[in-house]
């Protein structure tokens, strides 16, 4: 699924009839979910509960619990209008995501990373995704995680499959396109990270170059201002144009920053998320 899944309202999932299904249960102890489309249903393996040493997973284990609850809500609130989730969307701000982070961290000096409590590493490999450069995304990875290289066998392919596992789970942004194929690892986490900071410099100075041709009407309807972006955006680098396809989520992106101070709603990404953005974005 591409990213033009996201452009939604964040209104509650209707009771019946709802196209996506999240249910939480319990299960020997173990917090267990359940998504439905339809008549299939997907299922996480039990590994949860053989999986868990004791005081090492403690912090990780919280952070899965939380996060979990967090996205299965949301992706009951998208189910209504079809639209995916991304895990910068996981709701954390300032010294929540350090402490995150510190931890994952942490979690690597008494073991591997576990397949009970991965949700915490969806958001960790996220984070750094948003703060790709563009250039090396594992070198960065790998010298801010110390231990990660040689962690498991095959890291980078367990983490991946993390990421799959968000997909199904909580019906998370798919990476699609030449870029994710040819990159079919790392587009995960850069996908979630919706704009990563090189695509931040790119889109601001494209929105400064084209300043004299939004015009009000343009402005107030962000699927428009999209679709102009994107005819516009041939004019800077590929993965900008790439990401200008899902109009909708780049024209209210765009939007959101031109027009700062102005109350303008999320159709596509938690407020919390769409606010750090627009911050960041802000200081280019």
């Amino acid at each position: 699924m591409g990213w033009a899944g996201a452009a939604c309202n964040a209104a509650a999932a209707p009771a019946n009839g709802s196209p996506y299904v999240v249910q939480a249960y319990q299960s020997e102890g173990q917090s267990r979910l359940t998504c439905r489309r339809g008549k299939t249903e997907y299922r996480p393996t039990r590994r949860a509960a053989d999986d868990y040493d004791g005081a090492s997973d403690m912090s990780l284990e919280n952070w899965h619990n939380r996060m979990h609850k967090h996205f299965a809500a949301l992706a009951g609130q998208r189910a209504a209008c079809g639209g995916g989730i991304f895990a910068l969307e996981h709701g954390l701000q300032g010294d929540e995501i350090q402490t995150l982070e510190t931890e994952v961290r942490a979690s690597l000096k008494v073991r591997s990373p576990s397949d009970a409590f991965w949700l915490p590493w969806v958001v960790y490999a996220t984070e750094v995704g948003y703060k790709y450069d563009g250039e090396e995304y594992w070198q960065t990875f790998e010298q801010t995680t110390p231990g990660w290289a040689t962690c498991r066998a095959k890291p980078r392919e367990w983490l991946r499959d993390r990421f799959v596992g968000f997909h199904k789970t909580y019906k998370g942004m798919r990476p699609s396109g030449r870029w994710a194929s040819k990159f079919s690892i790392i587009a995960w986490p850069i996908q979630h990270a919706v704009l990563p900071g090189y695509l931040q410099y790119h889109l601001a100075k494209l929105l400064y170059e084209l300043r004299f041709d939004f015009t009000a009407r343009l402005l107030s309807d962000p699927d428009s201002l999209g679709h102009y972006i994107h005819a516009e955006s041939g004019r800077s680098v590929q993965r900008l144009q790439e990401f200008a396809e899902e109009h909708t989520l780049v024209g209210t992106i765009a939007a959101a920053l031109l027009l700062s101070g102005s109350e303008l709603a999320s159709v596509s990404l938690l407020p919390v998320t769409l606010k750090r953005l627009i911050t960041d974005l802000a200081g280019c």
